[in-house]
């Protein structure tokens, strides 16, 4: 437990010194910020994450005895009461263990690369997405850390593709629509479960796409945005509710394969609610903040959209445990999130304070307490 405390602390604060260093020199500090996530996760041992166990292992010790890549993809192991194949994993994750297993022939430098296909999307587009706030990108860093990086060391393909959605989205906000396919074309390559980006991207032109308008008319754009904001966040709860509704969109978008997941009744889950509800109402005090100062929460409408889209999705969990999973690629905006909290607001440390207590308990709750994707305690692997 205390390794990754450490490490998440220790690497945070280095994120946060580049605030005071010349930024031809942050690069640097950067980086080994960086590496030290990459090594926690690289250094582990298979015990560490489920998924390791499960298929990682086997792929990489496939790849390593493989004659060639299409040995390695026919490659079969007993699992779970069935045979699994390499070639059963989506084609960007399969290349990549093989390069990487036949490069340096160790699990561990697997581990550390995957970590590493994560975190640096993340952290490349935090400093893009904030570029007037990037003196707050420690705090999504921080963010990632407590929230998605011990998911990370088990789910490791979603990750990766969530990752590349982070960053397709980027591109997507600066108008670079050829980036933001591409990228998106790469999360699908790892994780299928990705083309719910597709969806994203459209939350965010429709709740919270700006128009040209002048300033006697911001309350109404603002009013606009608040109306299409509801609309999307009800047309959620009808199809979260309505499961049926929800296997017909995932059976038209080719993800038939997850129907499984979701088919049954569905429980409202308290924990799964209360767990996300102190960072929802750190998110409206925010915006209330900056509307009695006359200020526009820049994007407020769609972290609001993406933070209850995660708690509706989470619902799912009642079903299936894996089910919950799809939420993940709505909550990491929190990522964004969060910074933005702590730059709309005037009690800047009080607010950091309440978000880093409520992250810890976050991890301590679900990571800790509960075992989620077997993380901790943590097992050196070397």
């Amino acid at each position: 437990m205390s390794v990754y405390l450490i490490g998440f602390f220790v690497s945070t604060l280095i994120i946060k010194a580049t605030n005071v260093i010349k930024k031809n020199q942050r690069f640097v500090l950067i980086l080994v910020a960086l590496l030290i996530p990459c090594l926690i996760a690289g250094l582990r041992d298979k015990c560490i994450g489920t998924d390791v166990q499960t298929y990682l292992s086997q792929m990489t010790d496939a790849a390593i005895s493989a004659e060639n890549f299409s040995d390695y993809m026919t490659t079969r192991w007993f699992m779970i009461w069935r045979n699994l194949y390499v070639s059963d994993y989506e084609i960007g994750f399969s290349t990549t263990v093989y390069i990487v297993a036949k490069l340096f022939r160790n699990i561990y430098a697997v581990q550390f690369v995957i970590q590493g296909l994560v975190i640096v999307p993340i952290c490349y587009s935090l400093y893009k997405n904030n570029q007037t706030q990037n003196s707050l990108c420690w705090v999504g860093i921080l963010t990632y850390y407590f929230m998605f990086f011990n998911s990370s060391l088990n789910l490791m393909r979603q990750s990766i593709a969530m990752a590349f959605i982070f960053l397709a989205f980027t591109f997507f906000e600066n108008k670079n629509n050829k980036m933001c396919c591409f990228f998106t074309i790469v999360a699908v390559l790892f994780h299928t479960s990705a083309v719910i980006g597709i969806l994203i991207y459209f939350i965010y032109n429709y709740v919270n796409a700006e128009k040209k308008v002048d300033v006697s008319e911001s309350v109404h754009d603002e009013q606009r945005k608040n109306i299409n904001m509801m609309v999307v966040i009800l047309v959620g709860f009808v199809i979260v509710v309505g499961t049926g509704i929800a296997t017909k969109i995932l059976s038209s978008i080719g993800l038939s394969k997850y129907v499984g997941y979701i088919s049954g009744n569905i429980m409202f889950m308290p924990n799964q609610i209360l767990s996300r509800l102190p960072a929802i109402l750190i998110l409206l005090y925010a915006m209330l903040y900056a509307k009695r100062k006359n200020r526009t929460f820049q994007n407020f409408q769609f972290y609001f959209t993406m933070m209850i889209f995660d708690v509706l999705l989470a619902q799912f969990t009642s079903v299936n445990s894996f089910a919950g999973r799809i939420g993940m690629y709505f909550s990491q905006f929190e990522m964004l999130a969060f910074p933005a909290i702590c730059y709309e607001t005037r009690n800047k440390k009080i607010i950091q304070f309440c978000l880093i207590g409520y992250m810890l308990f976050y991890w301590w709750f679900f990571y800790v307490l509960n075992g989620v994707n077997a993380t901790v305690p943590y097992v050196l692997g070397v």
